[in-house]
């Protein structure tokens, strides 16, 4: 089988996989996917607690009879889609670039294949990841050519410069991290060379009247001169130039990290392309609440004991500068309000000692990858389990039983820090949309002032929940535990006994939150089936106002109450 055929069949693979779960295709307990097009898929799987599917892409099969395609699967499984001819479209779109993309990420991994990615810098592992676990096609990036996947995208492994404006001060909104100046800011993100050559370059008169913000190279080529060609005709923005350290993006593709020096703050920028939900700017009001958001984390994490493993990387300061038109008009789709903004961000790099690692917890569901972390750390299977439960989910769930913060807990927004490759500290980042806040004050939120908390989304409990449920456990352990059950024979029923267990015994330690976990009810028997694929084929690929929300589907049973009552 060669490279080709092989991200075809992953991609078909995956596709059965998500759409079972999101319940849109039925295939029976023997593995038959039969479908009204009268073509059928088989398959040998395996069907894990959380009633999805894990598929051996080598045994798929289609009849009739000819090579997998992932294109082709979608022809053939259009009705059950319910789909118009637009939308579809626009989604062989992006699965044709995904493929695209697929392919040179497999490329990338071959050439690691010799290497132990343990081993390896935590820049170059995120170059050789999948991408999000359950978008049926997580790499369209559609605006992008092949020379900009060459040189922007994390599979490239390429490294580039970032293009920097002045803006006079009435045209941009800055906010930064209390008694951090503009001078330090500079100092912390750039080496010394090249913040040297920067400042020869622009001079010291510039900061009288204008502040400095980057901009991503595609960002300034594809958007920034057009939308923006007033300003920079009239002064009021001026462009410096290319400068500074090489980045390396990461696979979110917006969040840069210096490669020149891993301590230095990393950056993240608008790059107004498609990519899996949504266009990928950044919305103004997140951008500048961040540092408030920021000081608020750290005060919390220092001052309470069950949250002093947890390592808050901090916003230290966000830009943003408004469309002049756009922001006029209240119903303009949203990525017409995301031009032209920056967040400075703390780098774990700045932290992580030399007996440590840091490592994006959407790494530990790569095949082979957390039994490899496991069979160094000397610890068994069980004890590295429930320490990562200790370290990584309680924490998450304690912000919301005690303050009434959730934060979406994907796997790119949460970090584990290893210390002898065993579960140590808890890395947090990436406050822009995802914090949220309970609906209902509690006395514990007071660290939130009523300016902080009018600008938060506010969610009540059962929703506040998925935040870490969806966010974490269907996102990422939904993964990471059938690949451990597949890669070493740990079984999920384990897994998740261990999981309920660890929320059991910290349940016995707060007496005093008992109302507040039966209004959470992360162990109730059934939890909402959260969906994000079908969302696009619902709403199709048409400018919209506001970013795109899941649906769900019917309730699914909880693995963690199935674990409370497993012998």
């Amino acid at each position: 089988m060669n490279d080709w055929q092989l991200v075809n069949r992953k991609i078909v693979a995956k596709a059965i996989a998500e759409l079972s779960y999101e319940q849109i295709l039925k295939p029976d307990e023997r593995g038959a996917l039969r479908l009204a097009s009268g073509v059928s898929y088989s398959f040998q799987s395996w069907t894990t607690t959380w009633d999805f599917l894990r598929i051996d892409e080598t045994t798929l099969l289609r009849s009739p009879h000819r090579e997998i395609a992932a294109d082709q699967f979608y022809l053939d499984i259009r009705s059950e889609l319910n789909v118009s001819d637009i939308t579809f479209a626009n989604f062989l779109e992006e699965l044709h670039r995904t493929l695209y993309s697929d392919l040179q990420t497999l490329e990338r991994q071959r050439n690691y294949q010799d290497q132990t990615w343990l081993d390896l810098d935590e820049g170059v592992l995120q170059s050789l990841l999948d991408g999000h676990p359950k978008a049926l096609v997580n790499k369209g990036r559609i605006g992008w050519s092949t020379s900009d996947l060459e040189q922007y995208s994390p599979e490239s492994g390429s490294t580039f410069k970032l293009h920097w404006l002045a803006v006079q001060k009435d045209h941009i909104e800055l906010s930064l991290a209390p008694d951090l100046d503009v001078q330090a800011l500079l100092q912390m993100t750039m080496t010394t060379n090249s913040l040297s050559e920067f400042q020869r370059s622009i001079g010291e008169d510039i900061f009288k009247d204008f502040h400095l913000i980057p901009v991503h190279p595609w960002q300034w080529n594809e958007v920034i001169p057009f939308h923006y060609q007033r300003e920079l005709r009239d002064g009021s923005i001026r462009y410096l130039g290319v400068h500074g350290d090489f980045y390396r993006p990461q696979t979110s593709l917006r969040t840069l990290s210096n490669a020149e020096d891993v301590s230095k703050l990393q950056i993240k920028l608008p790059v107004s392309i498609l990519n899996t939900s949504c266009v990928r700017g950044i919305e103004g009001k997140y951008i500048l609440l961040a540092p408030t958001l920021t000081k608020i984390m750290k005060d919390l994490c220092s001052s309470d004991p069950r949250l002093s493993r947890v390592q808050v990387l901090g916003d230290e300061a966000g830009a943003f500068v408004k469309h002049p038109t756009f922001h006029t008009i209240d119903e303009a789709p949203y990525r017409y309000k995301e031009f032209l903004g920056a967040v400075w961000r703390e780098s774990p790099g700045g932290f992580v000692k030399s007996d440590e690692k840091c490592l994006l917890t959407a790494a530990l569901f790569h095949k082979g990858f957390l039994a490899s972390i496991i069979a160094r750390s000397d610890l068994s299977t069980e004890a590295w389990l429930t320490r990562y439960f200790e370290i990584i989910v309680l924490p998450l769930y304690h912000l919301q039983l005690k303050y009434g913060v959730g934060l979406v807990a994907h796997g790119q927004n949460i970090m584990i820090g290893l210390k002898g490759f065993q579960p140590d500290k808890l890395y947090l980042k990436d406050f822009q949309g995802d914090l949220r806040l309970l609906n209902q004050d509690l006395p514990e939120m007071m660290a939130f002032d009523e300016k902080t908390k009018a600008q938060l989304t506010r969610l009540p409990a059962p929703y506040l929940i998925h935040d870490l449920y969806t966010g974490h456990f269907v996102t990422v352990l939904r993964f990471v535990s059938a690949t451990l059950q597949e890669d070493t024979g740990f079984s999920e029923k384990q897994f998740y006994r261990l999981l309920n267990q660890t929320i059991q015994d910290y349940h016995a330690k707060i007496p005093e939150y008992q109302d507040r976990i039966k209004a959470l009810g992360l162990l109730q028997k059934y939890v909402p089936r959260v969906i994000v694929n079908k969302v696009r084929f619902h709403i199709g690929y048409g400018d919209n106002a506001l970013r795109p929300i899941p649906m769900t589907g019917t309730d699914l049973l909880n693995p963690l109450y199935e674990g409370s009552h497993d012998s």
